[in-house]
């Protein structure tokens, strides 16, 4: 292995709720992390929320959207068609493999934050891996659940109700793929 630059990329997966109406609201669903080092490894993760809110259910055309049930399972798919991808490009390919246009996948580059990363050594390899699940989990701390206002969404119900601790903390579910070509 003779190439030590990390290219990192990141991507915020959103769910448009109404793909008619300027700044209608998005629901967070996650965040998938991708560290290549051309020619030498790759390294791909996904984390994201497994359940919904009911604000955010009701925001939902489960007719059309079926796959919203279960947000994790839609994500895993993300996740496959972003590991079958050319390395470097696993966002990009998830949004462009994704026909449905509510789905939103944005990806910047994300190497800065990656740089010191080494994987030279079985050691630095697995540090590494331990770095990168580390960032990936502070990313789902991130993630919080769409908070309709009633000024700013209008299907939400006028009953006030006790939204508890889920808004603080989402239950969330992981995903990692490695690959590494050692020297011989």
């Amino acid at each position: 292995m003779n190439t030590l630059h990390t290219i990192g990329r990141l991507s915020t997966i959103t769910f448009a709720t109404d793909m008619t109406l300027q700044g209608a609201p998005e629901i967070p669903l996650g965040f998938m992390l991708e560290a290549t080092w051309p020619d030498d490894a790759r390294w791909l993760g996904i984390i994201g929320r497994t359940k919904l809110t009911t604000d955010e259910t009701l925001l939902i055309n489960f007719n059309t959207w079926p796959e919203m049930h279960e947000p994790f399972e839609l994500l895993d798919k993300l996740f496959g068609y972003g590991w079958d991808a050319d390395w470097g490009t696993a966002g990009e390919a998830a949004q462009s493999s994704w026909l449905m246009s509510a789905l939103r996948i944005k990806t910047i580059d994300a190497s800065d934050d990656l740089k010191d990363l080494r994987i030279m050594t079985d050691a630095e390899w697995s540090k590494t891996i331990e770095v990168l699940k580390s960032k990936l989990s502070a990313y789902g701390e991130q993630l919080k659940p769409y908070q309709p206002s009633s000024n700013t969404d209008k299907r939400r119900p006028s009953k006030k109700r006790d939204h508890g601790p889920h808004l603080t903390h989402m239950p969330t579910g992981m995903r990692v793929q490695e690959d590494i070509k050692m020297a011989a």
